[in-house]
């Protein structure tokens, strides 16, 4: 029976190779990429869908961004930056994306973050077909009685919710972005329909002293058998001073409490980030940081009651990468039900280069497979070597303004649906500490590809923890649909492997400089394209208002005629469309 197993283990590997290619590639647009997460649409489409945000280069006006690429070949399907078509919201940033299928069968994409308008944030929903058009929007007021900055940091996809199917999203309310000043954070959890994006149910969280909110927040929803399992951190004194602890909370469908067990693991700064959910036993296995080891933690959690199994509860480390971090925790393809999945970061570390030469990187991601029952290191684990300095952000969101990622964890690792392998998302920089570009890493049921890794080996200590009282309260928000228009861009494509010879070859990526803005008679273009590139207007209403034919390099023309307003200048190069929002005064 057992060489039999073996057998059917090595086939499947075999088979499986053969039909899917394991790469290593990334897409950019000569500017800083940030805040990548990814899903992977359902049904019987397998592609990966990459969210994220694109800063120019001193750092500021993050621009959302959505792709879909093969999951067999890493090739790009389709891609957009997304704008308010009407010119209110001055920033959408998104956070987290989820694929599903809806009740008529069509499969979809649904994404959170914030808007902003006039100074202040608010979280948002907003919907997507397969092929990223646009669907339906709306950002959400009054979260909290008072003015206050909101954002959404994960969502899910449900079909349990008290009026059907609907999206489960968790974040945190702000008064400012300043980690030093006692702002009055508070987590919440939100049910909205799916149909109309219209909130249900939110339930507000926070710790019980009104002085320990720094750090109250949600950071991401698992749906379990009997409601949700919610997870974050809250702020507690301790040896009076503020720490950041875990937030663990079972909620039912409806928003009701089940049972609170929030805890405290490290010194300073605890955060849960993630977690999976073993319906057989009807256990949670809680991903959690902390800042004692420096590493993640996990914390087997029954879903029924809360109470913590700390046989099967640790924390990780290792001493030759102190700061290493887990932001994603899924099922095993080699070893499942046996084993768990954790993909992350190391903030920073060095590895050998095929040269021989050591490379001080950050950001590196990793892939660290466990025993469920006991947390031993399962096989071979590695991390991925590839050059990255952190540019320095300066971001309330930014992975590495502290020791560790206080706020954002985002899902940065899949487990393949049709169990060929992994997808994970890293960062490189082309020059070093210049521009970032997304790497998509797609790995086999043993975390390899053909580029350059290092192998890694993580021991574990027993976990203790203390405990922190949690206070839920319910809140009443109002919503606020708005429009996205697409607007497809150029980009780079570069092979990763390896990582001292990369192979670059541009698909399409055109410059294109439009002046002045905003403009009176004339509009001036500059345009890298050696073929001629057609144009045409847009008006706020989507109404066509001009075209014409542009010449490479510098072209102008003539916008006299049109009125006053907000306009979109849909670019026609290579077979390729991009457009650019300018307004006429």
């Amino acid at each position: 029976m057992k060489s039999k197993t073996i057998f059917t283990l090595t086939f499947w590997l075999i088979v499986i190779s053969s039909q899917s290619q394991y790469f290593q590639k990334n897409y950019g647009h000569n500017n800083y990429c940030h805040d990548v997460c990814t899903a992977q649409m359902q049904g019987s489409i397998t592609n990966i869908i990459i969210a994220g945000n694109y800063f120019e280069p001193n750092f500021t006006n993050p621009n959302m961004e959505l792709c879909s690429i093969d999951q067999n070949s890493g090739n790009l399907a389709w891609q957009y930056n997304y704008i308010d078509s009407q010119g209110i919201l001055s920033i959408i940033r998104v956070f987290d994306v989820v694929a599903y299928t809806d009740q008529v069968g069509d499969n979809m994409l649904a994404v959170t973050g914030s808007v902003t308008t006039s100074n202040t944030n608010y979280a948002f929903v907003a919907k997507f077909d397969k092929d990223g058009t646009f669907v339906d929007a709306a950002y959400y007021v009054y979260i909290l009685p008072s003015p206050a900055h909101s954002q959404g940091l994960s969502i899910i996809y449900t079909l349990n919710g008290p009026e059907g199917s609907g999206f489960v999203v968790g974040g945190f309310t702000c008064i400012d972005y300043d980690h030093q000043t006692n702002d009055a954070h508070k987590g919440f959890v939100m049910y909205v329909k799916e149909d109309n994006l219209m909130p249900k149910w939110t339930i507000i969280i926070n710790s019980t002293n009104p002085y320990d909110s720094q750090y109250d927040m949600v950071s991401d929803v698992t749906e379990t058998i009997s409601g949700f399992f919610v997870t974050g951190s809250l702020g507690v004194m301790r040896l009076s001073t503020l720490q950041q602890a875990v937030l663990c909370l079972g909620i039912d469908f409806d928003g009701g409490l089940r049972w609170t067990n929030s805890i405290t693991i490290g010194n300073s700064r605890d955060v849960g980030v993630d977690a999976y959910y073993d319906q057989n036993s009807n256990e949670v296995y809680l991903l959690a940081n902390n800042s004692d080891t420096h590493h993640f933690s996990i914390i087997d959690i029954n879903d029924g009651n809360g109470i913590i199994d700390y046989s099967r509860s640790w924390n990780a480390y290792d001493g030759s990468n102190i700061e290493r971090y887990g932001f994603t925790v899924t099922e095993s393809l080699a070893n499942n039900p046996g084993s768990l999945v954790i993909g992350g970061y190391i903030k920073e570390g060095e590895y050998t280069n095929e040269l021989g030469n050591p490379i001080q990187s950050q950001t590196l991601p990793f892939a660290y497979e466990f025993d469920k029952m006991n947390g031993n290191q399962v096989s071979a684990n590695y991390f991925y070597n590839i050059p990255y300095q952190d540019p320095g952000f300066s971001d309330y969101f930014d992975f590495w303004s502290n020791q560790m990622p206080l706020i954002y964890y985002p899902n940065m690792m899949l487990m393949l649906r049709d169990l060929i392998g992994y997808f994970i998302i890293g960062y490189r920089a082309y020059p070093l500490m210049t521009d970032v570009n997304a790497e998509y890493i797609k790995v086999d049921p043993a975390f390899i590809n053909e580029c350059y890794r290092t192998s890694c080996v993580i021991s574990h200590s027993a976990l203790t923890t203390g405990a922190l009282e949690t206070q839920v309260t319910q809140a009443f928000p109002d919503y606020i649909h708005f429009i996205l228009l697409p607007v497809q861009s150029g980009y780079d494509y570069k092979v990763s492997c390896p990582d001292v010879s990369i192979s670059d070859r541009k698909f399409n990526y055109v410059n294109v400089d439009i002046s002045p803005n905003p403009a009176h008679d004339r509009l001036f273009f500059n345009i890298s394209s050696q073929e001629p590139v057609y144009y045409s207007i847009y008006n706020a209403k989507g109404i066509k208002t001009g075209e014409g034919k542009l010449n490479s390099g510098e072209s102008e023309i003539d916008i006299s005629m049109q009125s006053p307003g907000l306009y979109f200048i849909k670019l026609l190069i290579n077979d390729e469309y991009m457009t650019r929002k300018v307004i006429i005064e």
